[in-house]
C-alpha cells in the first residue's frame, strides 16, 4: 500500500464494522470486502501517493472489472486531498453503477461524498 493508504484503509475498516459490516478476511485482490444482510460491498482505497488523478482512474478500473455481481454496493475511499479527483468521474455515472466515495479526514472521520452526499452504508 502506498503513501498513507494502510490509515485509509483502517479508518473506513473501522467505519464499516461500526455500522454493522462483518468484514471478510480475503478480500482477494480488493482492498476491503465487507457483507451485511446478505449485500455485498467491494472497497477500493487510494491514499495519498502523489497523483491522485492516475491512482484514481485505476481505482475506478479496479472497480469496474470486480462487477459481476451487480446487486452489490462498491466504494472508492480516499483521503480528504483526493476527493476532487475521486468526484471526476459524473454523479449520474457512479449512480447508475452503484459506485459511492468516501471521503477519510486526517482526524479519521469518515463521510460519505457522492454521488449525491447520502449515506448508503
Amino acid at each position: 500500500m502506498a503513501g498513507d493508504e494502510p490509515r485509509v484503509v483502517a479508518a473506513f475498516c473501522n467505519y464499516l464494522k461500526g455500522h454493522g459490516w462483518d468484514l471478510a478476511e480475503d478480500s482477494g485482490d480488493c482492498d476491503i470486502v465487507a457483507a451485511r444482510s446478505g449485500q455485498a460491498l467491494y472497497v477500493e482505497v487510494k491514499g495519498d501517493a502523489g497523483d491522485f488523478g492516475t491512482d484514481l482512474d485505476i481505482a475506478y478500473g479496479q472497480i469496474l472489472r470486480r462487477m459481476t455481481d451487480l446487486s452489490a454496493c462498491f466504494a472508492v475511499v480516499v483521503p480528504t486531498k483526493g476527493v476532487t479527483a475521486a468526484l471526476r468521474v459524473p454523479a449520474a455515472v457512479r449512480e447508475r453503477l452503484n459506485i459511492h466515495v468516501y471521503e477519510v479526514s486526517d482526524a479519521g472521520t469518515v463521510r460519505c461524498v457522492g454521488p449525491d452526499g447520502s449515506n448508503p452504508l
